[in-house]
């Protein structure tokens, strides 16, 4: 055990390379190009608010699509403070000190980042569901306030991302927008990022993650699989078959590799690429609803000044 002496040695000289790892840090922010990276406004929010929507559909939308936004603009930002912590981290040659700053100020930051492009995929999934729905039974009055989810919802719970997404386009196909968002929406959270990120996001949630830059994490591994019947063949060789009609628990060495930083944050920089592209698509589409609502508002407005009795009767 340290004594007092000594941990306050530690303490200042731990604070000693904090401080210098964070100036460094942000010299690199002065240093960088002010229009590296475009944030998302707010124009839109505004804009759906105050669209003739029916009551408080509009307050949902609007709302949905500022957290939204606020999600993406973090992310932006995350992955541009990754690449300035990445050259920052090229300065320190000592691994000691290479590791305090990773777990001070790296780790936190890239966890997130690696988990935004399956988690903005879900957000945009379930906003985009209620704005198809709220513009629908805005627009045609026969539209039955009902949804495939209703059940899962009344017993606390949601669909999977498959049953979610044949939702929206069951209801959102027959907006014209709508097919450029859905190619974009689906373009996000790649199977080649979850493998070249070795399934960060789902094994974060569910389990334990690979590590960044060293140490191997699952060296043993259990897997459930058929039964396997060993047959001594008569030239005395031996031959496996699986017996199909049994299930049985299986141990092995495994190990999964930890993930290099800048291979990671280049990839999470690829994915957030393709989830700007979905969310102007999806702010495209409703664009196209917030006219639709316009249009079907002034055509109300017409309808009661051409039945309106004429002054003074």
């Amino acid at each position: 055990m340290l004594n007092e002496e000594q941990r306050k040695g530690n303490l200042k000289q731990a604070r000693r390379l904090h401080e210098t790892a964070y100036e460094l840090f942000w010299n690199q922010i002065e240093a960088a190009p002010v229009a590296r990276f475009t944030l998302f406004d707010y124009g839109l929010v505004n804009k759906l608010n105050n669209a003739p929507w029916r009551p408080m559909a509009g307050e949902m939308v609007s709302s949905e699509l500022r957290e939204a936004i606020n999600l993406m603009n973090r992310w932006i930002l995350d992955v541009d403070r990754l690449h300035l912590w990445l050259n920052v981290l090229d300065g320190f040659t000592d691994e000691n000190d290479q590791w305090a700053i990773r777990f001070e100020f790296i780790e936190p930051m890239a966890h997130r980042a690696l988990q935004a492009p399956s988690h903005l995929r879900d957000v945009l999934i379930r906003i985009a569901t209620n704005a198809a729905h709220q513009a629908n039974l805005s627009i045609d009055s026969n539209a039955k306030d009902e949804l495939p989810e209703d059940k899962a919802l009344f017993k606390g719970s949601y669909l999977n991302r498959t049953a979610a997404e044949a939702q929206l386009k069951k209801i959102a196909v027959s907006w014209a927008k709508y097919q450029n968002f859905e190619e974009r929406l689906f373009a996000m959270c790649s199977e080649a990022y979850v493998l070249a990120t070795r399934d960060y996001r789902n094994r974060a949630s569910h389990h334990v993650p690979p590590h960044f830059e060293f140490g191997e994490v699952q060296f043993v591994t259990r897997q459930i699989q058929y039964a396997e019947v060993v047959h001594r063949n008569d030239d005395g060789t031996v031959s496996i078959e699986e017996d199909r009609s049994r299930r049985v628990a299986a141990y092995g060495f495994g190990g999964i590799p930890p993930l290099k930083l800048a291979d990671s944050v280049a990839q999470c920089s690829a994915e957030l690429q393709q989830a700007r592209i979905a969310v102007e698509a999806y702010c495209e589409w409703l664009n196209e609803i917030v006219a639709a609502l316009g249009d079907k508002s002034e055509r109300r407005v017409g309808n009661l000044a051409s039945t309106a009795p004429p002054r003074g009767q």
